[in-house]
């Protein structure tokens, strides 16, 4: 079977995968929604501004479907879910669908900007500190990856906000508008993501430089810089993969903290508000787009390392291991 073929054979079984894991999530988001403190029907008069009596009470679970049993909602959900359709928002009154369309179109946006800066950002600190292993340039990028890592987002990103908003004046503090209303928020979503991924691409690039085809390489009078490029940055790039598909997805998925701290219009923020409110048909929606974007995430990494790694295409005898990359 060709290359090609092995990979979507492959794609085939991960996306059986792909619909057990949605529906185990979907079963988690109802069952977990339901089990929060609180009465829809309640919490909507509320909101309506009618004093909950006992007769409107009755009268809007009965519009709601809550006087159902429980199984029977999750499967009237499910079926309607399926159709893409989550409902109507306890709070605005308007379809989920018109709901998250725009928050969706803003966290790809705040995603897509911050996962290429974490790409720039990783590839620059794992390279570099793999190369200088053990120098001055890959003692302080070590300490850079440790100080990222360490802040919360929130902690950093009302840092960022103080410092380049607040008493520089150069970039916007809060909200979606032009470009300079994501740096903010995109580099706080990235920096400790990309100092990880960073630390893991550099322990693959000190371990793929003891490689012997590596040695071989330099023994027969190839410069190290010209190695380098050639032998140990496209076999070291294999264990990012994974890390930058997880990220992708973690990223898509939306960031609550973040999306809070700077107003941006998201799946995060649209998530947080639906708890405070109790808006259980926009959460159940969020949430579920949200692991739908992670999982998919991961499915595009499966087959992106089905196509780099030529090893994953070919099934190896058992008992065998795979074979060494080579150079």
């Amino acid at each position: 079977m060709s290359g090609p073929w092995r990979v979507l054979s492959g794609l085939w079984g991960q996306a059986w995968r792909l619909a057990l894991t949605m529906l185990g999530v979907s079963v988690l988001t109802f069952g977990l929604t339901w089990l929060a403190p609180g009465d829809p029907a309640e919490i909507l008069l509320r909101d309506r501004y009618e004093a909950p009596t006992a007769q409107k009470l009755a009268q809007v679970r009965a519009e709601m479907g809550l006087d159902d049993a429980l199984p029977l909602q999750y499967l009237r959900w499910l079926g309607r879910a399926a159709r893409l359709d989550f409902g109507l928002s306890y709070v605005s009154g308007r379809p989920v669908s018109q709901e998250l369309g725009p928050r969706a179109l803003a966290t790809a946006e705040l995603a897509l900007t911050a996962f290429g800066l974490v790409l720039a950002l990783s590839l620059a600190g794992g390279l570099l500190g793999g190369f200088f292993h053990g120098r001055l340039v890959d003692r302080l990028g070590r300490l850079a990856a440790i100080l990222a890592m360490s802040a919360p987002n929130y902690w950093l990103g009302m840092l960022l906000i103080w410092l380049f908003a607040v008493e520089a004046g150069w970039l916007p503090v809060m909200g979606r508008g032009g470009p300079e209303h994501l740096i903010l928020p995109a580099l706080t979503l990235a920096l400790a993501v990309a100092a990880m991924q960073a630390r893991v691409l550099r322990a693959s690039v000190i371990e793929v430089k003891s490689r012997d085809y590596v040695r071989l390489a330099m023994a027969k009078g190839l410069g190290r810089g010209q190695t380098f490029a050639r032998h140990v940055v496209k076999n070291s790039l294999l264990p990012a993969l994974t890390m930058w598909g997880l990220c992708l997805g973690h990223l898509l998925g939306g960031s609550v903290i973040v999306e809070s701290v700077f107003s941006w219009p998201g799946l995060g923020q649209l998530a947080a508000q639906a708890i405070l409110a109790r808006d259980m048909p926009v959460l159940q929606a969020a949430v579920m787009l949200m692991a739908l974007f992670y999982v998919v995430a991961n499915l595009g990494v499966d087959a992106l390392y089905r196509l780099v790694d030529p090893r994953l295409r070919q099934a190896a005898p058992a008992g065998e291991s795979c074979p060494e990359p080579q150079p």
